[in-house]
């Protein structure tokens, strides 16, 4: 088989599925509950992301060249009002977004860094958070 049988092939499967994916894309930001994540992907040796927007039955993926909440807005628009699970990376946080779940695995490392401040009552407060997560 050929590179160009290859090629025409890719480019047959992409048209014949593009109206399914578009309203797929549609779709997914009017779920009640998405998951996304982003992770680096390395393509001819430049970083890039890869995205992934997930929930009950679906799972997109989108290729970028940013971490930037472009991205999200990309895969979910500018306001969402479902709830989005993610990690606490920080284009996650401040935008148009109803309510948000956050990785409790995240979360329990944040408190381990509070045991470590000084305060008044920051070791008590992260140790009980701590015993009450475990």
């Amino acid at each position: 088989m050929g590179v160009g049988t290859l090629q025409k092939t890719n480019q047959r499967v992409a048209a014949a599925v593009k109206p399914a994916l578009e309203a797929l894309w549609e779709w997914a930001p009017l779920q009640s509950n998405v998951h996304v994540d982003e992770t680096p992907w390395c393509v001819m040796g430049v970083k890039e992301w890869l995205w992934t927007a997930s929930g009950e039955g679906f799972c997109l993926f989108h290729a970028a060249d940013t971490r930037g909440r472009v991205e999200l807005e990309t895969m979910l628009g500018t306001e969402f009002a479902g709830v989005l699970s993610s990690d606490d990376f920080s284009v996650y946080n401040g935008g148009n977004i109803a309510a948000q779940q956050k990785c409790l695995a995240h979360l329990r490392r944040h408190f381990k860094k509070v045991l470590e401040l000084p305060g008044n009552n920051n070791a008590a407060v992260a140790k009980r958070i701590s015993v009450i997560n475990r």
